[in-house]
Formats: C-alpha cells, sequence, structure tokens
C-alpha cells in the first residue's frame, strides 16, 4: 500500500537523506520482504525471485522500507550494470561509498585486543640474510621498486618458487631475493608456471598478469638449482 504518511519514528539515513523530498511517497509490505544477504550490492528482490535493480535514469530508488521516486542521483553516478546468478544489481558509485566511509559515526574508544595464537613455519634466516645480502637487489627488476631502509641497507624479501605448503624447501635452492613489490604480485597476481627446469643461461621467463618477466640468478647459485634435478 502506497502512501503520504511516513511510519512513526521513521528516520532517513544521512547517506540517503539526498533521495528523499517531502512529496515522496512510502510503500508499506503488510507481508513483509525477504533479502537475499547474499547480494550486498542489491539485495531488494524477493528470495528465489528474479529481480532487477531500477536504472539510474528511472529516478526510483528503494530502501529497506520501501521506495522513492524523484529521487536524484550522486554527483558521480557512473553506474555498472553487473549480472550474477541471473540477477541484475548496480554497482555502487565512489560517492557513495565516500559517504559510507566519511559520514560513519566512528567510537572515539580504543579497539579491544584480544589474544591470536598461531602455528608459523620456522625459517631457514640464515640463508635469508645471506641471500639478500648477496644480491643486493631484486632478482627480476633489479633497483627498481628497491628503497633502502633507515639504515641504508635495500629492503628487500625472500620468496619461495615452490611454497613451503606445497612441498617447497626451505633452502637457497628454493629461494629468490625480491623486491616487495615484485613479491606482492608473485603471491596476488595472475602468475604462470615456474618451471625451474627451463632455467637457461642462469634465466627463467615467466608470466605475471599476462606480461613477461625474467628471474635472474647468479652463476652458483643457479648451479645449485640444476643440480638437484
Amino acid at each position: 500500500m502506497r502512501t503520504q504518511n511516513k511510519p512513526a519514528g521513521w528516520a532517513v539515513p544521512k547517506t540517503l537523506a539526498a533521495l528523499f523530498t517531502e512529496d515522496d511517497g512510502f510503500i508499506n509490505f503488510s507481508s513483509g520482504i525477504q533479502f537475499d544477504e547474499n547480494q550486498l550490492n542489491w539485495p531488494f528482490y524477493v528470495s528465489g525471485a528474479t529481480s532487477s535493480s531500477p536504472s539510474p535514469s528511472s529516478g526510483s530508488s528503494s530502501t529497506g522500507s520501501g521506495s522513492a521516486t524523484g529521487a536524484t542521483s550522486p554527483a558521480k553516478t557512473t553506474t555498472a550494470s553487473t549480472s550474477t546468478g541471473g540477477r541484475s544489481f548496480i554497482v555502487r558509485t565512489e560517492d557513495e561509498i565516500a559517504s559510507d566511509l566519511f559520514d560513519a559515526d566512528y567510537s572515539e574508544v580504543p579497539p579491544d585486543k584480544k589474544e591470536v595464537v598461531a602455528k608459523v613455519r620456522v625459517r631457514n634466516q640464515k640463508a635469508v640474510r645471506a641471500l639478500k645480502k648477496l644480491y643486493g637487489e631484486c632478482q627480476i627488476s633489479g633497483e627498481q621498486y628497491v628503497f633502502p631502509k633507515e639504515d641504508g641497507d635495500p629492503y628487500l624479501e625472500v620468496h619461495h618458487l615452490i611454497p613451503l605448503g606445497l612441498g617447497g624447501a626451505d633452502s637457497p635452492a628454493n629461494l629468490v631475493v625480491l623486491s616487495a613489490h615484485m613479491h606482492r604480485m608473485l603471491h596476488y597476481a595472475n602468475v604462470g608456471e615456474i618451471d625451474l627446469s627451463k632455467i637457461s643461461g642462469d634465466q627463467l621467463t615467466i608470466r605475471i598478469n599476462g606480461n613477461e618477466y625474467t628471474i635472474r640468478w647468479r652463476p652458483d647459485h643457479a648451479a645449485m638449482i640444476k643440480a638437484l634435478e
């Protein structure tokens, strides 16, 4: 049922205030509405049914208590339509995300502390320190992305080409020295096969996100890897 009367105690959240005017109407659902909590971008359809979110140009918007007409869009309204499981929903705009972030009522009370117990693998720190000192730069990008620490030494990280959890050894044969940037790429980007048996001329070309990169070893370091084949 559509009505012009606001429900008692009804208040517009600050982030949605720009969407409503005095002439907006309200729809009361006597039987209630079920929402799909797995669809955070656009959960406003009855569970089990197919529904599409309103078009930004349609002048309508929905909230948990009903829908309003005559609403205006945020300043940045580059809205993308995405389909998941046969259902369409609107991707939130930059302004909407910023509004939720900066308009939130944050508490000044320091967060609580919690005790965390975790098991970690004991690392070969001797080999890590020696390799960093031996190379002094990234084996893929050289000095690019490498910055000096307060003590003047270059900041470098050591990566296991075959993860320890997959049976990789914690020895120099399985370790490479990388910049923090390249190290994160090897962990989180789309990395192609790394086949150490294909090392040629102390180098191995790999693909990261479809682009070619080359790992370079010292001859004595590469010889150690080849000896294990």
